[in-house]
């Protein structure tokens, strides 16, 4: 999964690394998906397609996949502004220059928005 969106708490978009966008319901609510640190997959057969005993694991959470359906890059698009006025990424704050007029990055610039 390169991409994890959520507009509704029952279930989410994601686009897989060959492009595809999908949609992933739950059978119960799952919020807050796109702000967890770990997000995976648990399936017997490894993809998820609606089965009966495949997961969303989001940290310490295991969400229920109740459908899968492969969805258009418009619909994605719509998901995703939604998700991202629910689940805002926030860069760190900005260090004041230094003596010398340059802006001085902090550390924390250095490490990316996205776990790996």
């Amino acid at each position: 999964m390169q991409h994890v969106n959520q507009a509704e708490a029952d279930s989410i978009a994601v686009r897989s690394g060959d492009g595809q966008a999908y949609r992933l319901d739950f059978t119960a609510e799952c919020a807050g998906v796109p702000d967890g640190r770990e997000i995976g997959l648990e399936t017997p057969e490894g993809w998820a397609c609606g089965r009966p005993g495949e997961h969303m694991l989001v940290d310490d959470r295991a969400c229920a996949i109740s459908a899968v359906a492969p969805i258009d890059d418009r619909t994605f698009a719509r998901i995703a502004r939604k998700s991202s006025r629910q689940y805002p990424k926030t860069l760190p704050e900005r260090q004041p220059p230094g003596p010398d007029g340059r802006n001085k990055p902090a550390p924390e610039w250095r490490k990316p928005l996205l776990p790996d």
